[in-house]
């Protein structure tokens, strides 16, 4: 039976009909007065409100309690925020004459006011005018330290020498602290990755232990256009993903291999992998596809006024479309054209571009002609780990289907993670345009 606490105007009658009904107690009191507004009630009453507060107090911790001893039995943990992080590049206009040290811990701050730090020295060296690229780390916490490219731009205090500092890429990582919500969806994933073997347990478990953010199970035997010379019936494509330039570093895959593989540990003892017995798993890097997006927007007579803000509503709401896109995913122009669509009431229509590059004038409106949104590559065996994956993949309005010629042409769709492109060398995207 489910515990429910007792509320203030129950336990008055509680009380009440105890000490009425209670023979030891009323030939005591024969002129016991009972009545609203009588000091015998008012001495009940005040009882009574502690005893709610108790009961309050005492379910809420029983709940509690329920839900963490689920937790804690498993081990499972509720996840702290994590920092976001990325790369810069220092320059200077003149080439300095001599090496000049950038500290390790310089502060930078991006034009949102995110604050980042150096994770490591940096050297302009004599005769250069750039850095390499240096890795920097969010001080706080955070899916706030996740800034666009081109944004962290200003150094908290100059260094002799040193001009400009940029990042190329986005910073990327950062993320709040996990909450009981999401904690209890993670829980009930997991729950149901208990039992080893399966695509949605091998992915689950590389993510939780590995550097791996995304990783995504491909049985290419089973795909609507198989691959030649593609694994037996037997074999998986995994391709993982890690944030890294390449989609995946060579540790990382090491990692990941062994989550999945299984390995011998230091001690010399076995550490059983999540694959099935008997399957050939290949491990492959996720290629990042950045898509350019462009919409010709129509508003209301009052959106013009707005217009900054309803930019600002169009970027948020495609970023939150791309976020939901896992490896191999396609990008559907229904799905983000109705998001887009909805997303601020000035908005009467938004008719949505895609296109190869920056370099390519914008074509037709998805609506009538399929675009291509990047190149092909050689069909054949997976690359290897590292081997960057192109993405082949059309948008088509009116079926958000794949356009037969490129799945011939590029089995490794399926690899590929799309994300909404902000930081092309010469344009800025997506592009917002008024009708």
């Amino acid at each position: 039976m489910a515990f429910i606490p007792q509320l203030f105007d129950a336990i008055v009658t509680n009380l009440v009909a105890w000490i009425t009904g209670n023979p030891s107690i009323t030939p005591l009191a024969p002129n016991l007065d009972l009545t609203t507004g009588s000091l015998e009630l008012s001495h009940l009453e005040a009882v009574a409100v502690q005893l709610e507060s108790l009961e309050q107090r005492t379910s809420q911790a029983v709940l509690a309690a329920v839900q963490d001893s689920c937790y804690h039995a498993f081990g499972f943990d509720q996840l702290a925020a994590t920092a976001a992080t990325g790369a810069v590049v220092f320059s200077a206009l003149t080439a300095p004459t001599s090496d000049i040290t950038i500290p390790s811990g310089t502060r930078l701050v991006s034009t949102t006011g995110q604050v980042f730090q150096t994770a490591a020295y940096a050297t302009l060296s004599a005769g250069s005018t750039a850095t390499g690229s240096v890795s920097i780390i969010a001080e706080t916490a955070g899916a706030a330290g996740n800034v666009s490219a081109g944004s962290v731009t200003t150094m908290v205090s100059g260094i002799l020498g040193i001009d400009l500092v940029s990042n190329a890429a986005p910073t990327m990582g950062g993320a709040d602290a996990e909450t009981d919500e999401v904690r209890g969806t993670r829980f009930t994933d997991y729950v149901a990755t208990l039992q080893r073997g399966t695509a949605y347990s091998i992915e689950f478990a590389v993510v939780q232990n590995t550097s791996a953010s995304l990783a995504r199970v491909i049985e290419p035997w089973a795909l609507s256009v198989v691959p030649s010379n593609s694994p037996y019936a037997g074999g998986i494509w995994l391709f993982a993903y890690d944030g890294s330039t390449g989609g995946l570093t060579a540790a990382n895959g090491a990692a990941v291999s062994q989550v999945v593989n299984g390995y011998t540990d230091a001690s010399g003892n076995y550490v059983a992998g999540w694959k099935a017995a008997g399957i050939d798993v290949t491990i492959m890097a996720a290629q990042m596809v950045n898509v350019d997006v462009r919409g010709t927007v129509t508003l209301t007579p009052t959106g013009g006024g707005r217009w900054d803000a309803i930019q600002d509503n169009l970027t948020a709401a495609a970023q939150a479309y791309f976020s939901t896109l896992r490896i191999g995913d396609s990008v559907c122009y229904q799905t983000l054209t109705t998001a887009l669509n909805s997303c601020d009431d000035d908005i009467v229509e938004v008719i949505l571009q895609c296109w190869v590059d920056n370099t390519v004038v914008p074509g037709t409106t998805l609506g009538n002609t399929p675009t291509t949104i990047a190149g092909t590559a050689t069909p054949g065996y997976p690359a290897p780990l590292g081997t960057v994956v192109p993405y082949a993949q059309d948008l088509d309005p009116l079926n958000a289907t794949l356009n037969p010629a490129a799945t011939t042409s590029n089995y490794y769709a399926c690899g590929s993670l799309c994300i909404l492109n902000q930081s092309p060398a010469n344009a800025t995207y997506p592009q917002w345009v008024l009708s």
